[in-house]
């Protein structure tokens, strides 16, 4: 440690006890390695492209009365509270420090708009969220703006909340912790600040764990999950042709139905998107042996549930198809790889595996609830810049992003379109084909979906007479 300069790294084992919270420095060594891998693609933590790339852009309509003065509190109440939200970086020797700035008042910045009537200002809205989602924030100035709030008003009766902070220091989890924390004070000012421990708190006990036996078992237990396997890329030479560079390779599914079938197959969502996920890339590729890597809240401790901060781990998910087993075969084994891997989840960062990445991106407020205005659900609305996340990634691979749209799932494959285009659309039409088998037919071998000449296009789903569902190719 570096008493001096008030530092502590954690990519060196301590050999004594610490206690972060006496300091206000704080390492991110715990970035995912996914985060840290794109930052050093498009030129470094400290460029203009990589800290786009990581903005968290969200808008949240505010519908009814506003009393703009009490929403000013209550932000700058939660500032004060919590450190991250008044924090800059520090960049030293290849490494990162969240440096934590006293209290200062806080001005909530309006926002005025053209436009002549409810529409056109909306679309003036659209687009101006647009652009500052675009704009970088000052994460290495400390007189600058780490975070960004604005209220847009449209009119009377509705104005839009815009929340901007850095994926560098926040994950999704806190996020949804401040937001809610904005309007329970908003709701009720003198509402007390619920339990959590902070962020420091947190890297604490990583630090322990690096010491503990605990940690050379969960890194000996991915170094077996991974043994012997081979990265599954995408071909630039498969490739048939060319897509535009921004063309939206997307899937809408409706979540309702998906939740059913989860219910059904007593499982969840994201364990049924992944294999959807697995299986389209085994069936593209003509393997069996599917890794892919993916991003947990990390939140299952109550103390550190609401605590803001980057608390997100990048884990791998790796399944081997037996293409005689059933998709209820499948279920169950992709439930196994990802529950055990959360069971090691505090060492998989380490394991630098360079894979295609699934993102499930809950719907912020599914977590704690969803904040509150005027007695209304608040419908937070993230916005993610495909065109930034494009040609991003290491060759062959891409990213699976599945958000939520109203009653449905959005699934976006992001890569880069010009080398990959045609496969990346071959990968949807086979998720969607996969969705098909395991909401009608789990009980079918998966041989049957990994036919070659099996596409959506020939595959016809009717109901018999007795309402049955009926697969036909």
């Amino acid at each position: 440690m570096d008493i001096k300069t008030k530092r502590y790294s954690l990519m060196t084992y301590p050999r004594r006890k610490l206690i972060p919270r006496l300091f206000r420095k704080v390492e991110l060594s715990f970035i995912p390695q996914s985060f840290s891998l794109l930052y050093k693609t498009v030129g470094g933590l400290g460029s203009n492209n990589a800290k786009i790339l990581a903005n968290l852009t969200f808008q949240l309509p505010l519908e009814g009365d506003l009393d703009t003065a009490r929403l000013e509190r209550s932000i700058a109440r939660v500032r004060n509270e919590e450190g991250i939200l008044r924090s800059y970086l520090i960049g030293k020797f290849g490494k990162f420090y969240v440096q934590e700035k006293e209290p200062q008042e806080f001005n909530l910045i309006e926002v005025d708009l053209p436009g002549e009537d409810r529409d056109e200002r909306i679309d003036s809205c659209e687009r101006y969220l647009d652009e500052q989602a675009r704009t970088p924030l000052d994460l290495f100035d400390p007189d600058g703006e780490q975070v960004r709030f604005r209220l847009i008003k449209i009119d009377d009766s509705l104005h839009f909340l815009m929340f901007m902070i850095s994926h560098i220091v926040i994950d999704y989890g806190g996020v949804t912790s401040i937001i809610n924390r904005i309007f329970r004070y908003y709701n009720d000012e003198s509402a007390e600040k619920l339990f959590c421990k902070g962020f420091d708190e947190f890297i604490k006990r990583e630090y322990e764990f690096l010491e503990s036996p605990k940690s050379r078992e969960e890194k000996q237990y991915w170094k077996d999950l991974l043994k012997g396997y081979k990265r599954n890329t995408l071909s630039k030479e498969r490739s048939k042709r060319n897509t535009e560079r921004n063309k939206d390779v997307s899937l809408y599914l409706d979540k309702k139905a998906i939740e059913e079938v989860s219910r059904r197959e007593k499982t969840s969502t994201f364990n049924m998107l992944m294999l959807g996920f697995h299986l389209s890339l085994a069936k593209l590729l003509d393997v069996n042996d599917v890794v892919s890597s993916y991003i947990i809240s990390n939140r299952a401790d109550k103390e550190f549930r609401d605590t803001p901060g980057l608390l997100a781990r990048l884990m791998y998910c790796r399944t081997v198809f037996n293409r005689d087993d059933t998709f209820k075969d499948a279920q169950a084994m992709i439930r196994k790889s990802i529950g055990e891997g959360y069971s090691h989840r505090r060492a998989a960062p380490e394991c630098g595996l360079k894979s295609s990445m699934f993102i499930l991106d809950e719907n912020i407020g599914e977590i704690t609830g969803a904040p509150k205005f005027n007695d209304e659900p608040i419908n937070v609305h993230a916005r993610i810049n495909i065109e930034t996340w494009e040609g991003m990634f290491p060759s062959g691979t891409f990213m699976v992003m599945v958000l939520p749209e109203v009653d449905g799932l959005s699934v976006k494959l992001i890569g880069d379109n010009r080398k990959y285009g045609d496969q990346l659309i071959a990968i949807r039409d086979n998720l969607e084909l996969a969705i098909h088998f395991m909401s009608h037919y789990s009980n079918r071998p998966l041989r049957e979906f990994f036919r070659s000449d099996l596409e959506m296009d020939n595959v016809d789903i009717e109901q018999d007479d007795l309402g049955i569902m009926v697969l036909s190719y």
